[in-house]
């Protein structure tokens, strides 16, 4: 199992927490719980992963026309893939569509933003990822 298959285990295992802690299934609290999760994960990356877990929960969660079923598997696929991009294992075109324009316009500012506090080889990968998208 790598880190990703992990990771997503991992989101599923909190879900199925919430839905079984005997209070009515709240999608926006799972989720809250999974962004949580994975704003723990990258901490040598400043507040990289925080910045993008909240802007998963504002645009994907807290917009969503069906809250009760969030995290949607879509919605959970959007943060694996940002988990891949962080990591170093994106491989360009994986994502089929995942992440829009927008997407990668804001993690590219996220970035720029976090600039400093990033290690210098996971910076030049995301800008190297950025270059690929034509978003640099």
């Amino acid at each position: 199992m790598d880190d990703i298959q992990k990771l997503h285990a991992d989101i599923k295992r909190r879900i199925k927490h919430e839905r079984g802690a005997g209070t009515a299934y709240d999608g926006k609290r799972a989720a809250k719980s999974v962004a949580d999760y994975f704003a723990s994960l990258y901490t040598d990356m400043g507040t990289l992963s925080a910045q993008i877990a909240d802007y998963w929960l504002r645009t994907r969660i807290e917009n969503s026309e069906h809250p009760e079923s969030e995290p949607s598997e879509r919605h959970i696929a959007w943060l694996l893939t940002a988990a891949e991009i962080l990591d170093g294992t994106y491989a360009d075109g994986t994502e089929d569509g995942v992440f829009s324009e927008r997407d990668w316009r804001e993690l590219c500012d996220m970035v720029n933003y976090e600039a400093e506090e990033l290690p210098m080889d996971r910076l030049s990968a995301l800008m190297s990822i950025f270059v690929a998208k034509k978003i640099l």
